[in-house]
């Protein structure tokens, strides 16, 4: 029977698989979802990791690792990654506690009927798919006998289409086995597989010039993916290159959209919009997947909304266009014969914006009126021209694909979902989610092996690298995911930074000044309490890594992977660092309403801290002679204190330094401003007092960097308004 859950400010409906707040709704992977209403049906009280093994995962051979993930991801769903926790507890070497009572809401009546008495099975998600059959109306007073009946009946029938809907759903795979296939920086998007499977192509808008090309690119090559150890630990792997279509076979325009292969993989067709006209073309190949030919084909209506769609008929694609101010309808193009014929005949403001033909080319699925906050989903005869509407829905951007036999078609939500649609039996299921990033655009390989979808976020995080000119030269990172707090160790040997490339904000680790210029990734810790980290310091050999979470100085060692904790004082701490010889920890900790400077033995038994500065201190560094380079909170001036901690003294009041990258090398402090006009990263003589900026935070907004002394550059965090990567899944339909 279906049931609600209140709890806190959450509602969980076990029926619809939904997570809700007020308005808000969040989409959780299987296990999450497991995880959680098992955790509401067992509150308040303590449950073992073992009981969460055998009742959750069933028993099976699982990571603790594995374990810690899944716990953080519900944390972070619930906004419950601070401390105090609000609903999941950790109790040291017993287990985990759900905090708030539950309070169990059963079904009415009503519900029930209505849950059951409907011709299209809804999915388990936010989307609201509406039945375009209507439901009959019943007068109670005078057929009781028949109500009854009837009830009974829907009840059996909706139980048969739930076992149905429950066997065949496809199962989300986990974001974090996704493999990024195209991440240059930017927006790609429109992924579409060759008929052999053995190409992508894609488009792809630079965020700097706002022009878009069209590209493919081998699927032999996937690019950086993810290889999990036995432990979970994450390990990036490469490929040597990057193969896809030169520049200069491909021109470039403002917008493209719907690259559609024909079934003998040497054409494809594509709309495009440049200097303000919308055009149809057509790109051929020679064997060796070299551009030969990219004809116009026709020239369709201003305002870009055309799309193209190819069947098995080489001779012969369709698209949308609009005559005049008609309404958008279904075109059929032959190719031998140069010619266009409308195939549908719509009545309405707006019309078919969207077809996608079926693997057989005997139906299509387009949608009608899609600038509307309410589409509606037609199955489309391409011989008669005929339609039959599938069912309605709110939203007002979707992307469609069939798979590859034509039993179903793929759509995206235009947020979190992407979603199945079985022709035959009517029914729409999630096979995809993400909690934070949009995603859509979903394709199937010819061989059913792949999928390829595109995911979107906004404030993408990346490192850059800068020249001490301010010149960029280079990615430093990849670009699909997340990645923060730059550190490069003394020896300019090693880039650690913080990713969420495995599913949790980790601390990475990358060789740098390689031979070949590149090497893996390597995923450093592997534990879930200590991963928001707001800052990170790695030691001159790169051996040990100390960091900052929840207020807490952590710090582990690489080689033996352990994690300690060096403060055990309960007075908030922030922005700790090495000191040359490895012996102390240096941190800022509130005491009372000032932030002082402390230090505590690098060691893995935890000790009171010990005061360096009285008046103050948040943002600290050491150069090379043992000097201690400091800045005070939300103050102006730049302080020094002896190696021996003694003699502290104002070296300037003029600097205002915004974050803990700071660095001193052969006499240059670099800092950075973000109060100032000038935001940027600076560079400061200590001899001669002169400023010189090198990274305008304006034109590169971010927060942090580090210094590469040996190559003289600077890896630079920088957050990216949006852009959008492809990713591959390996999972059968």
């Amino acid at each position: 029977m279906s049931e609600k859950y209140l709890s806190g400010e959450w509602m969980f409906d076990s029926s619809r698989h939904q997570l809700r707040k007020d308005e808000q709704i969040i989409a959780l992977e299987p296990r999450i979802l497991a995880l959680l209403e098992y955790f509401l049906k067992n509150p308040q009280r303590t449950i073992t990791r073992e009981e969460l093994i055998e009742q959750v995962w069933q028993g099976t051979n699982v990571s603790e690792s594995a374990i810690n993930w899944t716990i953080a991801q519900l944390r972070k769903s619930l906004g419950d990654n601070r401390k105090p926790r609000q609903y999941i507890q950790t109790l040291p070497k017993q287990g985990y506690q759900w905090l708030q009572p539950v309070e169990i809401v059963l079904p009415t009546f009503a519900e029930t009927l209505s849950t059951t008495n409907t011709t299209t099975s809804l999915p388990r998600s936010p989307l609201e798919i509406q039945a375009h059959k209507a439901e009959p109306s019943f007068n109670s007073s005078k057929y009781p006998l028949r109500i009854g009946l009837l009830v009974l009946g829907l009840l059996i029938i909706g139980a048969v289409i739930w076992f149905f809907q429950a066997s065949t759903a496809t199962t989300p795979p986990l974001t974090g086995f996704a493999k990024p296939f195209a991440t240059l920086p930017g927006n790609e998007s429109n992924p579409s597989f060759s008929p052999d499977g053995q190409w992508l192509a894609y488009t792809h808008q630079d965020y700097r010039a706002q022009t878009t090309r069209l590209l493919i690119k081998p699927l032999a090559e996937p690019g950086r993916f993810l290889a999990y150890d036995d432990e979970n630990k994450a390990h990036s792997k490469t490929v040597p290159s990057e193969r896809m279509l030169p520049e200069s076979q491909v021109a470039h325009a403002a917008f493209i959209r719907t690259p559609s292969w024909a079934p003998h993989a040497k054409q494809i067709a594509y709309m495009q919009y440049a200097q303000g006209q919308c055009e149809i073309r057509l790109i051929r190949f020679n064997r060796l997947m070299a551009v030969t030919e990219n004809k116009l084909i026709r020239v369709c209506h201003p305002d870009g909304l055309s799309q193209v769609s190819w069947g098995n008929n080489a001779n012969q694609f369709y698209f949308t266009d609009r005559l005049d101010n008609a309404p958008y309808q279904v075109w059929r193009y032959e190719i031998s014969q140069h010619k266009a014929t409308p195939v549908t005949q719509v009545e309405g403001a707006n019309g078919f914006h969207l077809v996608r033909v079926s693997p057989t080319e005997e139906t299509a699925i387009v949608i009608n009126d899609i600038n509307r906050k309410q589409s509606d989903f037609y199955w489309l005869d391409l011989e008669s021209g005929a339609t039959e509407m599938l069912f309605s829905q709110k939203g007002v951007y979707y992307d469609i694909d069939w798979n590859a036999d034509g039993s179903a078609f793929y759509f995206n939500h235009g947020q979190q979902y992407l979603y199945r649609f079985d022709i035959n039996k009517r029914i729409a299921s999630v096979i995809y989610s993400v909690t934070s990033n949009e995603v859509y655009g979903l394709v199937q390989s010819p061989d059913k092996t792949n999928h390829a979808f595109v995911s979107a976020s906004t404030n993408r995080n990346r490192i850059d690298w800068f020249d001490f000119e301010g010149q960029e030269i280079s990615i430093a990172t990849d670009s699909t995911y997340q990645e923060n707090l730059p550190a490069i160790t003394g020896n300019s040997e090693s880039l650690f930074y913080v990713s969420d490339r495995s599913g949790l904000p980790q601390v990475w680790h990358k060789k740098i000044h390689l031979p070949n210029g590149d090497s893996a990734e390597i995923q450093i810790t592997n534990a879930s309490e200590f991963y928001l980290f707001s800052a990170i310091h790695v030691s001159y050999d790169g051996q040990d890594v100390v960091g900052e979470s929840d207020g807490k100085i952590q710090s582990f060692n690489i080689k033996n992977e352990s994690f300690w904790q060096h403060s055990s004082s309960e007075k908030q701490s922030a922005n700790p660092i090495f000191d040359n010889s490895l012996d102390n920890i240096i941190f800022a900790q509130l005491v009372g309403q000032t932030w002082q400077l402390v230090k505590v033995p690098y060691s893995s038994v935890m000790s009171e801290p010990s005061s360096i500065t009285e008046q103050g201190g948040y943002y600290s560094t050491f150069d090379k002679q043992g000097n201690l380079y400091f800045s005070k909170r939300n103050q102006c001036g730049l302080w020094k204190i002896e190696a021996d901690y003694t003699n502290e003294v104002l070296v300037s009041p003029e600097i205002c330094i915004d974050s803990n990258s700071l660095s001193v090398a052969n006499g240059i402090l670099y800092f950075e401003d973000l109060r100032s006009q000038e935001k940027g990263i600076f560079a400061f003589d200590l001899t001669s007092q002169s400023i010189k900026l090198l990274v305008d935070r304006n034109h590169y907004p971010g927060k942090g960097f580090s210094i590469d002394r040996k190559q003289q550059r600077i890896a630079v965090h920088r957050r990216i308004p949006i852009e959008a990567d492809i990713f591959i899944i390996d999972s059968a339909d």
